[in-house]
């Protein structure tokens, strides 16, 4: 394994990684999915729903959990409760689930704020929507792979419906570096997690707590980069 000052002396033009990361260990993006869910684990409880798996309502609602539904356009998904695409969940009942998860998925979608308004439909007045975007990154060979989301731009994503929402920008220029190349947690100093500088956002996490009345705009909002 190359030692990734190394590689940043040698200037390559190729990434130390080709797989997000993961061939070292722990993506740099993923620490910062992990915090942002640790900080709102107690608004995942009840009836959760959660993409492709279940691993992050299971990891961090732990006995609040009731029944976690896994949404999945793949059918021959294993775990998939729900075969849908998000943007048409016509199957799911409206104000079903208490709680969403729904990490780095949006980019994905051709029409992310048609998504977000799905969301905002089956969950429960008062359910809370738990999503994360990322803000830059490589892109999956072969995958249709659309948006890349500022601060501003994944906040804009929750007009149209009844939200109360915050949002955290996490990251800085040196995590954007090793998102860019490849660098897992382990390559970096423990000095990168001490800051979050809004000019340079890597990744963007917003809380959003359905309201009472749909088709209104957002209200209640707080934002947080630190």
């Amino acid at each position: 394994m190359v030692p990734a000052r190394l590689y940043l002396a040698a200037m390559s033009s190729d990434p130390l990684s080709y797989h997000y990361g993961y061939d070292r260990g722990l993506p740099v993006d993923r620490k910062y999915i992990e915090a942002f869910l640790r900080t709102y684990s107690d608004c995942i409880e009840g009836r959760c729903l959660e993409i492709k798996e279940d691993q992050y309502v299971r990891r961090f609602g732990g006995n609040r959990v009731a029944r976690c539904d896994v949404l999945d356009v793949d059918a021959s998904n294993p775990r998939a409760t729900i075969v849908a695409d998000l943007q048409e969940m016509s199957g799911v009942h409206d104000d079903t689930f208490d709680c969403a998860v729904v990490t780095n998925t949006l980019q994905y979608l051709r029409d992310p704020k048609k998504g977000v308004e799905q969301l905002h439909r089956v969950l429960k007045v008062g359910g809370t929507l738990l999503v994360t975007v990322p803000c830059l990154g490589r892109v999956e060979p072969g995958a249709i792979d659309y948006w890349r989301f500022m601060p501003d731009g994944a906040m804009a994503l929750l007009d149209g419906c009844s939200w109360t929402a915050e949002m955290t920008a996490y990251g800085n220029a040196l995590t954007g570096l090793a998102i860019v190349t490849g660098m897992a947690t382990r390559d970096m100093p423990d000095r990168a997690w001490n800051t979050n500088d809004p000019r340079f956002p890597c990744t963007v996490g917003i809380r959003a707590i359905k309201g009472a009345r749909q088709g209104t705009v957002r209200s209640d909002l707080a934002r947080s980069d630190s």
